[in-house]
């Protein structure tokens, strides 16, 4: 995707009506653990919390900007490509300070702790990944709990194709005992799956079966920009042109959500705004 040829030709877009700013107001389904990542999925406000797809590794799902819980936004215009140029975020509740991510979410699959088996629809649209010729494309792997695990650890192997359309080693993840709904697997924001980048999810195992029940989220995800929130009810805003010039590509029919890292348990109201541009 291409970007602008200055800050002057950016400004001149802006100008013509090529910038949308996406507001959102969002509230945490739940209390946060301090540190641990924590996914907005299924937080209330604006827009409305996501669904999860039916449990089980043949419902794996690729999701778009029209799915429930996705930002509401428009798709630039026939020829034209968007990028993110900036953003803020702000918060009202005590100590909700941390980082938001913005995130495209494009695929995702609801397993069982015990699932075991092909994982299939989990695959990332094509229209929003690159070519799978080097270097190739991709997201990360983000999984996030969606009923209580049980007061033990599991292992689970998953598999799947990385950036280039191959498929790469299975690796193994082990889950953090009483996991609470909304926050990662583990303490990790992105899995240690070994390659650079993954298109796709292919087949789940469980391991080490320790943990009797629960429920998570295996999702494919694109980071598109950090914001830190740094002190409750500070705006805090971030430049993607000028101050950290990386213009993330904003694909059409991208389904934006966003994960939390916070410094403290808390039950967060996040509010603000990303703009994007398109020329």
């Amino acid at each position: 995707m291409g970007g602008f040829a200055n800050v002057t030709a950016g400004i001149t877009n802006a100008l013509a009506g090529k910038m949308q700013r996406i507001l959102f107001s969002k509230v945490m389904a739940s209390v946060s653990v301090a540190l641990v990542p924590h996914s907005l999925w299924l937080a209330t406000g604006m827009p409305g919390a996501g669904t999860n797809a039916t449990v089980g590794p043949a419902n794996g799902r690729a999701l778009t900007s029209a799915s429930a819980g996705a930002l509401d936004m428009n798709n630039a215009a026939s020829g034209e490509n968007a990028h993110i140029v900036g953003g803020g975020i702000s918060s009202n509740t005590a100590n909700a300070t941390g980082t938001l991510i913005l995130c495209d979410r494009l695929c995702d699959v609801n397993l069982d702790v015990s699932a075991n088996g092909a994982v299939t629809g989990a695959v990332a649209p094509s229209a929003r990944m690159g070519s799978t010729t080097a270097p190739g494309d991709g997201g990360q792997l983000w999984m996030e709990v969606t009923t209580a695990l049980s007061a033990a650890a599991n292992g689970i192997t998953i598999s799947g194709n990385d950036g280039g359309g191959n498929g790469f080693a299975s690796f193994t993840i082990t889950t953090a005992a009483s996991a609470i709904v909304g926050r990662s697997v583990s303490a990790a924001l992105w899995q240690p799956i070994g390659v650079s980048m993954m298109r796709s999810i292919s087949s789940v195992t469980l391991s080490v079966n320790n943990a009797a029940t629960g429920v998570y989220n295996a999702c494919v995800v694109r980071p598109l920009g950090h914001i830190p929130m740094l002190a409750v009810s500070q705006y805090i805003e971030r430049d993607f042109m000028v101050e950290l010039p990386v213009l993330p590509p904003l694909f059409n029919d991208a389904c934006l959500f966003f994960i939390y890292v916070p410094t403290a348990a808390v039950t967060a109201t996040i509010f603000g705004e990303f703009r994007t541009l398109s020329g």
